[in-house]
C-alpha cells in the first residue's frame, strides 16, 4: 500500500524538482547537468558520477563537455 502510493507520487515529485531546478538556474542547465555539477563539486570523478547517477560514462562525459562549454567547469 505505502509502496504503491510512493510510486504514484514519483512523477509529480520529479516535475516539482525539475521546476525548482529551472527556476534556480534560469533554464540554462538540464536536471542531469545540475546533478553532474553538484557531484563534481562533491569531488567525484567521472566513473563515480556515472555509478551514482546510474548512467554510462559517455553520458557523464557529454554532460561535462556541455558544462565546460558553458564555462561552469574546466576540463
Amino acid at each position: 500500500m505505502i509502496a504503491k502510493k510512493l510510486l504514484e507520487s514519483l512523477p509529480f515529485s520529479i516535475r516539482i524538482i525539475r521546476k525548482m531546478t529551472l527556476s534556480v538556474v534560469d533554464g540554462c542547465l538540464t536536471l542531469h547537468q545540475t546533478r553532474v555539477l553538484f557531484l563534481i563539486k562533491e569531488g567525484l570523478g567521472q566513473s563515480q558520477i556515472a555509478d551514482v547517477l546510474q548512467v554510462s560514462a559517455a553520458a557523464v562525459s557529454k554532460s561535462m563537455s556541455q558544462l565546460s562549454l558553458k564555462g561552469l567547469i574546466k576540463m
